[in-house]
């Protein structure tokens, strides 16, 4: 149990202390104690950082009380690790070619306090979207955007607490008057573009992209469906929209003469064209071509086929693909495009070749 202690000498306490909690400084802790033994160091004007744990740690392992050396450390009795099963899960390739999905082992929290190391800010609040970016594995919650630390895909938890480090995760919130939870990112010229329903979002960094140079702007306002994810083509981007029974595409780019951002809809001259509830979208930049799947009309795949020639685009076309059961997904594997279509006797895949002059 807890106990109070007190030590005096005769030297005006100068020549003995004690030491339970917590010192004034790293250099007050001895060079012998126990085996985890924990202490907090309060700090004072001379150092640049203060309110720490450190853990005591022996020379020799199997001793109880020996000389040895204090490293930085956790709170004791704070929460310090995630929960796997509310975490997303992994798809892994096995050795012999199988694939399991499991949850994955994510690190705990090795150092500071709930101040100094905060949670994460997805904690308590679901996960909309995950990309990887610059090396980190990202994840957007609310209006937040949460990368890992560089290379350490699992890992959401600062390494130290007394110096700020560019490789530590980044946690940063949308600026922007109004509320706008953030579903989608996707790569756009040489940086990120967010969306929320309502709003485009860029994500702004120096070269060392770390906590302290990170900002999420809005750039630009246009109704999104948030239902499939946007896909990047090269320059532009592409993403959906409602149009009540029916559904919309726009290409989002940036203006070369304006250096400003629009989005244009290419299913204006179509309007009533593609049904309503666009659910995935696929791009393949080699082809030019763009694959829509819709929840109205399950059967049937919309294909968007575009051609630029510097700065003008000289086709802007749409067709449909009408197959004979439900298409539940589509993807792009080179020049090979990949169905995963419903029949009434079972679930197929099938593939289709888009290289030119194909028989």
């Amino acid at each position: 149990g807890d106990f109070t202690v007190k030590t005096e000498d005769s030297r005006a306490n100068t020549h003995m202390s004690c030491i339970k909690d917590r010192v004034q400084r790293f250099s007050d802790l001895p060079t012998v104690a126990p085996t985890g033994f924990v202490v907090e160091i309060a700090g004072d004007q001379t150092s640049s950082f203060d309110n720490y744990f450190v853990v005591f740690e022996p020379n020799n392992e199997s001793a109880t009380f020996d000389a040895g050396v204090w490293v930085e450390t956790v709170k004791p009795g704070i929460p310090h690790k995630l929960d796997p099963a509310t975490m997303p899960h992994a798809l892994v390739r096995e050795a012999d070619g199988s694939f399991t999905f499991k949850p994955l082992d994510w690190t705990p929290r090795l150092c500071g306090d709930e101040k100094s190391a905060p949670e994460p800010s997805f904690l308590g609040r679901p996960i909309s979207g995950i990309f990887f970016y610059r090396n980190r594995l990202a994840f957007l919650s609310g209006e937040n955007v949460i990368m890992s630390t560089v290379g350490e895909f699992f890992t959401f938890w600062v390494s130290t607490v007394t110096t700020m480090v560019d490789s530590d995760p980044v946690d940063v919130a949308a600026s922007h008057t109004k509320v706008a939870s953030l579903e989608h990112g996707v790569p756009f010229s040489g940086g990120l573009l967010l969306f929320s329903s309502t709003t485009q979002f860029s994500f702004e960094h120096d070269d060392v992209l770390s906590n302290t140079t990170a900002s999420v702007k809005p750039v630009t306002e246009f109704a999104a469906s948030m239902k499939a994810a946007p896909v990047s083509a090269g320059r532009t981007v592409f993403f959906a929209t409602d149009k009540g029974r029916f559904g919309g595409v726009r290409e989002y780019f940036t203006m070369t003469d304006t250096d400003s951002n629009d989005a244009a809809d290419v299913t204006a001259h179509v309007p009533q064209y593609i049904a309503g509830g666009i659910y995935r979208m696929v791009c393949s930049s080699n082809e030019d071509v763009l694959f829509v799947l819709s929840e109205q009309a399950p059967k049937n795949v919309y294909v968007y086929k575009y051609f630029w020639n510097g700065s003008d685009k000289l086709q802007s076309s749409w067709t449909r693909w009408e197959f004979a059961g439900n298409v539940r997904a589509v993807s792009i594997l080179n020049t090979e495009v990949l169905l995963m279509i419903q029949y009434p006797d079972g679930l197929y895949l099938e593939r289709l070749d888009l290289e030119p002059g194909y028989r």
